[in-house]
């Protein structure tokens, strides 16, 4: 059974949307955070959130991106707390930063 505020958006709808915004998305949060798994888990996690959202999301692309830097920040945290490796870059190498 399905909450009331959540209807179902087609899913070709996401999956264009990650097409169109994943590589660069991961990228990103890789810049950000230095951490292939973290970035990885994190863009994972904001398409998940955002199938079981469905038609909530107005902005798909601008509440992924949103999303999954909260999620990549929320885990560095988590990381920080707990004795993790947290090295993160302070700003992309300009040979990663012109490939977006």
């Amino acid at each position: 059974m399905m909450d009331d505020h959540t209807r179902t958006r087609p899913k070709g709808v996401v999956e264009r949307v990650f097409v169109d915004v994943a590589p660069r998305l991961w990228r990103s949060v890789l810049a950000y955070t230095g951490d292939r798994e973290v970035a990885s888990d994190a863009v994972a996690e904001a398409f998940a959130q955002v199938l079981r959202r469905g038609d909530a999301v107005e902005d798909i692309r601008a509440w992924v991106w949103t999303a999954a830097f909260r999620i990549a920040a929320g885990e560095l945290r988590s990381r920080s707390r707990f004795g993790g490796p947290v090295d993160r870059p302070q700003e992309a190498p300009m040979s990663m930063a012109s490939s977006f």
